[in-house]
């Protein structure tokens, strides 16, 4: 809620002469110190490594109410995503933001948690104000982009994947996140060319098992196995995530082997959990699990019941 100046003005005129002569008069009492929120954070931290999840919210909950600060709230709504509850979040980043509406960063954090929360379009509404004010905020039309697409309005999506390459051309997360995006619409040309990219700028394991996929969704199933090499042995144990999704997306398009795929799939998801979401229709690697049957979901469903646990 805005508030002019002449209406604080006159809310504090209202306030200071409602007041009774006693308490004008009253000994002043010592002002409370400043709530340190840094140490709420470092207490409640401790108790969420320790498995007290509650005990590490109600840290938070004490803390706002004793001052409901944007501050507070918002680091509520830091621990809040750490735990993957991302709708509470999205509350509390909304929150915070009402309390300090042109801040750019609580801006970006609410839309972040409002598109993994599954409300696209709250996250666009914050993204598109975001940028009114920072019109060059990193990485803010990535999450824009992604809630476009969650939304079906994929032309403007592209257009923001395509704007963030353009003003920050040397930053790998907006290559790769536009790779993910091509990747999802089924352009595995485009996809390697930015996963090339992203490699190129930072080279990482993720950026070259995503331009596997891209290998597997343009039909190069030589080439991606080359890439896989030792990944594909039956024996092989040690897998990351990325890894993983990576091989079984060969496994189910070149190698005709979902068993296995599905195998490999749950074996990861004991350690590192993967979000189903972005193998099922409407995900970001719909496309190359798009011949996963649905026998094969219902086995991953078992081996992984949520689609994102907690760290």
């Amino acid at each position: 809620m805005k508030f002019t100046a002449t209406a604080v003005l006159a809310a504090s005129f209202v306030v200071w002469h409602g007041q009774t002569y006693a308490q004008q008069t009253a000994p002043a009492q010592a002002e409370k110190p400043p709530l340190d929120i840094s140490a709420v954070e470092k207490s409640a931290m401790d108790k969420m490594i320790k498995g007290d999840r509650a005990g590490a919210i109600a840290d938070f909950d004490a803390a706002i109410a004793a001052s409901p600060s944007a501050e507070a709230y918002a680091a509520r709504g830091r621990m809040r995503m750490r735990l993957h509850e991302y709708r509470e979040a999205a509350g509390d980043f909304a929150s915070a933001s009402a309390k300090d509406p042109d801040n750019p960063e609580l801006l970006y954090t609410r839309a972040m948690a409002e598109v993994k929360a599954g409300q696209p379009q709250k996250s666009v509404d914050a993204i598109t104000k975001l940028l009114k004010i920072a019109p060059k905020y990193p990485d803010a039309r990535l999450i824009r982009g992604e809630a476009l697409r969650a939304l079906g309005r994929n032309k403007k999506a592209a257009a923001d994947f395509d704007e963030e390459v353009e003003i920050f051309e040397n930053s790998p997360l907006a290559r790769l996140s536009r790779g993910y995006f091509n990747l999802s619409m089924g352009n595995g040309e485009a996809a390697l060319e930015d996963f090339i990219a992203t490699d190129r700028l930072a080279p990482s394991p993720e950026a070259r098992m995503a331009g596997v996929m891209a290998l597997v969704e343009s039909d190069k199933c030589d080439e991606a196995k080359g890439h896989l090499g030792p990944l594909l042995a039956p024996e092989r144990q040690d897998m990351t995530q990325q890894e993983a999704t990576a091989a079984a997306a060969y496994l189910i398009n070149c190698g005709k082997e979902q068993e296995r795929a599905v195998e490999l799939l749950g074996r990861v998801c004991v350690k590192t959990p993967i979000p189903l979401a972005a193998m099922k229709s409407g995900g970001l690697l719909a496309p190359l699990f798009k011949n996963l049957s649905k026998t094969a979901f219902s086995d991953l469903d078992k081996a992984c019941p949520q689609d994102i646990k907690p760290q």
